[in-house]
């Protein structure tokens, strides 16, 4: 529940598709990739770095040859598979980060310009220091939101979100249930934002109820 330190920057990580990245330890084999960099990123530290190409190969065999994910296009910045259990469909950028490829919503263009799809989590817990915690369920309480920018804010890693213009509507929400259940340094809340889809993999992505 508290937000990982990123591996490059040590700044707390919001675990958002299209934000997070994480590169797990257990793929590494004799001593490739090196075992400091496995872990949580920002994936705008990964795509800044080195080590996202390094472990790009190593994600792809893993879905491909260990879990048969099968392989269904080559862009320059992505490997686009297919899960052929379920069917759905996920982009893995060669220089480091994952976007499952169904979301909540048709894409659509924010106001830069920037391609981008809905995602909508119904749970999402935080885990802070009590003041940060306190005027987040302060805001929850008075106005039944709070936007995802101000949390990245409050935490102190706003400037390492990839492109932020998606975030700009994002939103953690009220939520009737989870509400009993916080604690001084916990809360937790529905969360809805947008992450940016590539022009080149809008070929690909599908609506969940497209997919049902």
């Amino acid at each position: 529940m508290r937000p990982p330190g990123c591996v490059a920057c040590g700044l707390p990580v919001l675990e958002l598709v299209g934000q997070s990245a994480t590169l797990p330890a257990y793929l590494i084999h004799a001593g490739s990739p090196p075992a400091d960099t496995a872990g949580t990123w920002h994936v705008s530290c990964l795509r800044s770095s080195q080590v996202g190409a390094d472990w790009a190969p190593v994600i792809r065999h893993s879905y491909i040859d260990v879990r048969g994910y099968v392989l269904l296009a080559t862009t320059p910045d992505w490997s686009v598979l297919r899960n052929p259990r379920s069917g759905e469909v996920l982009a893995l950028g060669h220089s480091g980060g994952m976007l499952p490829m169904p979301g909540q919503g048709p894409a659509f263009r924010t106001s830069d310009g920037d391609l981008a799809y809905p995602v909508r989590e119904s749970e999402y817990w935080v885990e802070w220091d009590q003041p940060v915690i306190a005027r987040i369920q302060d805001r929850l309480r008075r106005t039944g939101f709070m936007p995802v920018l101000e949390v990245a804010a409050e935490l102190g890693m706003d400037h390492r979100l990839s492109h932020p213009d998606v975030l700009v509507a994002a939103a953690f929400r009220w939520d009737d249930e989870l509400a009993p259940e916080w604690r001084p340094t916990m809360v937790g809340a529905a969360v809805d934002y947008a992450v940016h889809l590539p022009d080149e993999l809008a070929g690909y992505y599908a609506t969940a109820s497209r997919l049902n």
